[in-house]
Parts: C-alpha cells; sequence; structure tokens
C-alpha cells in the first residue's frame, strides 16, 4: 500500500511537517527539504499515496 507516515510537531509557533517513515524520508529528500509544505503533502496525495499524521505529543500545559 502506498502510505507514508508524518508527524506535524509545533516549533517557535509554527507547525512543522516531518517525515516518520523511510518513505516520507525519501520524498523530504528528493525535495531537498527536511520538512514538508502543505502543498508538498497534496502532490504526494496526488501520486497516489495516503498520508497518516502522527499525534504530536500532549504536554498537558507543563512547560520545562
Amino acid at each position: 500500500m502506498n502510505e507514508i507516515k508524518v508527524e506535524p510537531r509545533t516549533v517557535y509557533g509554527m507547525t512543522r511537517i516531518y517525515p516518520k517513515c523511510n518513505k516520507a524520508k525519501i520524498f523530504a529528500e528528493m525535495l531537498g527539504q527536511e520538512t514538508f509544505t502543505p502543498r508538498n503533502i497534496q502532490a504526494i496525495i496526488r501520486l497516489g499515496y495516503t498520508v497518516s499524521a502522527e499525534h504530536p505529543p500532549v504536554t498537558f500545559g507543563v512547560t520545562t
């Protein structure tokens, strides 16, 4: 099945989409990027891939 896994993370108030599986890492490498843009995700979906996002970690309002 054509599926990639990504992980959204909030960095300095901006959501970044990081590759999580090997296929996603290869896509990012081909794009010359460490993260995906929404436009990148749309193109990957148009290629027939399913993109599943792992939930970001929950901090419960605790800061370190």
